[in-house]
């Protein structure tokens, strides 16, 4: 916990009992926040922004509410959702009833966008259509706004580019890429829609590909669901064979479970050369938090085992 250093004032007066000053408190920010999907969507086509949906347990989840205390109840995040999205909260509280209709609404939401834990931030169209989707991040309202972003200028790229009559091949390749990225089309699909493209350089092949490692990996872990250090690597065993071919998923979303399958895997297989390179893309990737330290450190561990053992 970081602590904050006393004023001088107001250790002055612990001190000597000297009154402290009056301190005038600001008043509290006023959130637009509505329950109401449809009244969300309206809003959404009216203002040409995007919907931010959170999905949360507003008086159990703790993730939760350290979102909502941490970023949405901020000035920071004021300022940039009165800029770019309209806020619908989908609650789902077990000490406070919801009005009938709002819980069934927001089940049916729940059920429609497969969300499985809180907080589940969904940020969709202003049809309802998903564009992306994240959680709690650490680092206050800079970090997470600065993840939303990503997802949001994707968007707008996608909104731009398919209304276009005629694109350029560099257009038609940024297109297919940000379509793979958003999950409107399978690994067969992609490839298809790749072979037929004409005229692209090699940089834009490259960026296609990119996202087609990136979907591998992910429809690779929704085939395979990990429930535990063996099945993770399992998984590892395959993502070796892509990391072998060069390939690597450039998406947090991906690199996730790549690099800690590749990490089962290895350990698994007594390879230490190929522990050392998942640490050292999980570290480039995920940089020094808390939680990517911790994993850092145990698979450090085991690397240094298996050196021990050679």
């Amino acid at each position: 916990m970081q602590l904050r250093a006393l004023a001088p004032l107001t250790l002055a007066a612990a001190l000597f009992g000297a009154p402290s000053p009056a301190v005038a408190e600001d008043p509290p920010l006023e959130f637009e926040w509505t329950d109401d999907f449809e009244a969300a969507k309206e809003q959404a086509a009216a203002s040409k922004r995007f919907i931010l949906a959170d999905f949360t347990g507003s008086d159990w989840c703790g993730w939760c509410i350290k979102l909502k205390a941490e970023v949405f109840e901020t000035p920071e995040f004021k300022a940039w959702s009165d800029e770019n999205v309209v806020l619908l909260e989908l609650d789902f509280p077990r000490a406070k009833q919801l009005p009938a209709r709002v819980k069934a609404q927001n089940e049916e939401l729940r059920d429609k966008f497969a969300v499985q834990g809180y907080p589940t931030i969904v940020f969709m169209d202003a049809e309802g259509n998903e564009v992306g989707r994240t959680g709690y991040k650490a680092g206050g309202p800079a970090v997470w706004t600065a993840a939303a972003d990503e997802f949001l200028g994707r968007a707008r790229t996608y909104r731009d580019l398919s209304a276009k009559a005629e694109r350029t091949p560099a257009e038609e390749a940024e297109l297919l890429s940000i379509e793979i990225a958003m999950g409107k089309l399978d690994l067969a699909a992609a490839k298809d829609r790749l072979a037929g493209l004409k005229g692209l350089s090699a940089e834009q092949v490259r960026r296609v590909e990119a996202a087609l490692t990136d979907l591998e990996v992910t429809e690779l872990v929704k085939k395979n669901p990990p429930r535990g250090p063996a099945d993770m690597a399992a998984l590892g065993a395959k993502f070796a064979a892509l990391f072998a071919a060069g390939r690597v998923p450039t998406s947090q979303e991906a690199a996730g479970p790549f690099f800690v399958g590749l990490a089962e895997h290895a350990y698994a297989q007594k390879d230490a050369r190929l522990l050392e390179a998942a640490i050292e893309g999980v570290k480039e990737r995920f940089g020094t938090g808390r939680d990517v330290m911790r994993f850092v450190d145990a698979q450090t561990k085991r690397l240094e085992e298996l050196r021990a053992g050679d």
